[in-house]
């Protein structure tokens, strides 16, 4: 591919530090997209993946409340995914 940039030599250089900037994030997107199937995978039924998705999305999932709509066995198993992502660096 070429880059053909009218400007000074400063002009390319943060052109091609935004087209870096945007491939790192891309791949980056496509890593966090790939953690996420990995903990919906992990489940073992859609109750689990629901919760799991509700605390991937930021939603408070250990209330008491929050818990209630599910099975206890759901909610551990949920727990365990969760505690796996945020030992990865994820929530």
């Amino acid at each position: 591919m070429t880059l053909t940039v009218l400007g000074s030599a400063d002009d390319e250089e943060d052109i091609l530090k935004m087209v870096n900037a945007s491939a790192i994030a891309t791949e980056a997107r496509k890593a966090y997209d790939e953690v996420f199937q990995w903990a919906l995978n992990e489940c073992s039924n859609e109750r689990t993946k629901q919760i799991v998705t509700d605390a991937w999305r930021g939603k408070g999932v250990s209330s008491a409340e929050y818990k209630s709509q599910y099975s206890e066995k759901d909610n551990e198993e949920a727990y365990s995914i969760i505690m796996s992502l945020v030992s990865m660096g994820f929530g």
